[in-house]
């Protein structure tokens, strides 16, 4: 599977897990952007960094959402969204 590929599945995946916490199915949720940040994390593929960066940055917005909800710490999510949008992640 090309990268490209990758991150339109990864893409899916967030998707699904912002329909499951729509869905009061938060814990689900909760791994599910666990897993798709995981994975974007270890691309590597120079050709897919800028779609790569926007995906991260969605996923984290949508984990400290989660985490909101859930009643748990975002702050290690918080700094990891604001190192990323100020390029030093």
């Amino acid at each position: 599977m090309s990268a490209a590929e990758t991150i339109k599945l990864l893409r899916l995946q967030l998707e699904m897990a912002q329909e499951a916490e729509k869905n009061n199915v938060p814990y689900f949720a909760m791994e599910e952007m666990a897993a798709v940040q995981n994975s974007l994390e270890k691309l590597s593929d120079k050709n897919i960094q800028s779609e790569r960066k926007i995906l991260l940055k969605e996923v984290l917005k949508a984990r400290i959402i989660n985490a909101k909800k859930l009643k748990i710490s975002d702050a290690a999510l918080s700094e990891q969204l604001q190192k990323l949008t100020s390029d030093k992640f």
